[in-house]
């Protein structure tokens, strides 16, 4: 598959093999070092570079303090340490055989503070397949490093989580026409207090 950004290597899901996935896809340079708290920095063209990106791998889930209370309900929505790294503004992608070239971008998360897009119980191709829409779940800054708000707006601008969301909303308007999707027929639905969020995605202006 081919994108705005290079090639990206595509994946037979194994729930479902009518259901194609394109997983861990960068959407945004890494926030690494001073651009820690800023604003994310786009993808140049052909970012992937020259050979194909391999989208085998979940999208990597944003560093945060984990805090497991020892109970399963409450613990499930907590991504293990190994699925968290500092490359980790990435997003999956599955796409079944008869689209009908909707797109639904999951935005996941609980209170703003942590989550992941990579959660085995979110079966995101199982929706693709029921749905006959592509499916795009992404991870974004979660807690201090997504909504803390400074007086120093220039060191910290604040609200960059929000930001992180919009980045994304920007990626599939470019690219999901390669991937089977329409950039007009996006719908955006969260979890937990991430409903809050796609409020305020629609009620954004100039972004």
């Amino acid at each position: 598959m081919y994108t705005k950004y290079g090639c990206v290597i595509k994946y037979s899901s194994k729930i479902d093999k009518d259901v194609t996935k394109y997983l861990g896809v960068p959407y945004a340079q890494p926030p690494l070092g001073a651009y820690r708290f800023k604003l994310l920095i786009p993808l140049g063209d052909k970012y992937y570079g020259n050979n194909c990106f391999d989208a085998k791998q979940l999208a990597k889930s944003c560093l945060f303090k984990r805090k497991p209370v020892g109970f399963a309900g409450i613990d499930v929505w907590i991504p293990k340490e190994s699925d968290m790294k500092k490359k980790w503004l990435q997003l999956n992608i599955w796409v079944p055989r008869k689209t009908t070239s909707a797109v639904i971008l999951f935005i996941q998360g609980t209170l703003y503070t942590k989550g992941s897009a990579s959660l085995p119980q979110y079966r995101r191709d199982v929706l693709a397949s029921k749905s006959n829409a592509i499916v795009v779940s992404f991870n974004y800054r979660p807690g201090a490093l997504g909504f803390i708000q400074l007086l120093n707006k220039t060191f910290r601008p604040g609200n960059v989580g929000l930001l992180n969301q919009q980045i994304t909303l920007k990626w599939i308007y470019e690219n999901i026409g390669y991937f089977g999707g329409k950039k007009f027929r996006v719908v955006l639905f969260g979890h937990d207090s991430r409903t809050t969020a796609v409020t305020a995605i629609y009620f954004c202006t100039g972004q």
